[in-house]
């Protein structure tokens, strides 16, 4: 059995781990993800601007982060 939607399964590494972080924790600023993650806060800015636009995220206008309800797949 599959732990998480299936569409997580089709996530590239880093907007997987990203998007299971924000689910349990929704409301980070990409800072707060990258300390919990271990990952480089860059690359988490940029990927978390990437997935917002992809429809994977909604940010609030405090730069904060949290899944969608219904995750979309697309690679990074």
């Amino acid at each position: 059995m599959l732990d998480g939607p299936a569409e997580d399964y089709q996530l590239r590494d880093t907007r997987a781990k990203i998007l299971r972080h924000l689910r349990d924790h929704p409301g980070r600023k990409p800072k707060q993800i990258a300390d919990a993650l271990a990952l480089d806060a860059a690359t988490v800015r940029q990927t978390c601007r990437r997935m917002a636009a992809d429809h994977q995220l909604i940010t609030t206008v405090t730069g904060e982060y949290r899944a969608t309800e219904t995750p979309a797949a697309s690679g990074d």
